[in-house]
């Protein structure tokens, strides 16, 4: 495959960050003194923020706004964000290695923007990227292609020169119904759906540090 385009999630995909989420849907509600039913976590990893909000208005009754939710709960993580995240072991060399090959990139993910930025600055890999692009502010959420899309229109790459990167079972699934190349990498958020996500993706990279030596290498069905 010719890559030309690289569009890369930022949670699980270039940060190892999943763990400030996996618990965020029932510590919102054990911080307030509300018994979260025994599935919530499992259930907010599909989800944006801004669904997340939704939810807990639905099933939980919480007068806040959504945006109030939304701010409490990126308040949670902005510290994580700015202090404690690292970035996955290898992805900063094979940054490197897309960018001196002339490949554009961007981000597509659900988090927030400003703690987007957060995060990459910490890390020190938001000088690679061409743009970011949230669902918050495309409009939807990752169980539709439309992200990945319009990363890609806005790269100004063929769809079949472009991979997306990604670790989440609903996103590799939408990224795939819109016609991309996907290379799942390895979470351990995501261990026991890891077998479902092998046969899904179209390559799957346990290490970017495998990588290294043949970025260009990646094995597209």
């Amino acid at each position: 495959m010719d890559i030309r385009g690289a569009i890369f999630d930022m949670d699980g995909t270039l940060l190892d960050s999943m763990w400030l989420w996996n618990s965020m849907g029932s510590e919102f509600l054990l911080r307030r003194g509300i018994e979260p039913e025994p599935d919530i976590d499992k259930k907010f990893k599909a989800m944006s923020i801004v669904e997340s909000a939704a939810y807990y208005k639905e099933h939980y009754g919480i007068d806040d706004s959504p945006d109030e939710i939304r701010a409490q709960i990126n308040s949670y993580v902005e510290e994580g964000y700015g202090t404690r995240v690292t970035p996955k072991k290898g992805v900063v060399r094979f940054l490197e290695q897309l960018r001196d090959r002339g490949v554009k990139m961007a981000v597509a993910t659900s988090t927030d923007r400003y703690l987007v930025d957060i995060a990459l600055d910490h890390c020190g890999l938001k000088d690679f990227f061409q743009f970011i692009l949230t669902c918050t502010e495309v409009g939807c959420d990752k169980n539709v292609p439309d992200i990945y899309i319009k990363a890609q229109e806005l790269m100004d790459v063929r769809r079949d020169q472009t991979v997306v990167f990604e670790d989440a079972p609903h996103a590799i699934k939408s990224a795939k119904s819109g016609g991309f190349a996907v290379a799942g990498i390895a979470d351990d958020s995501y261990v026991q759906e890891r077998p479902a996500l092998i046969e899904m993706c179209d390559a799957f990279i346990y290490s970017y540090e495998d990588l290294l030596s043949k970025p260009f290498d990646i094995p597209v069905k």
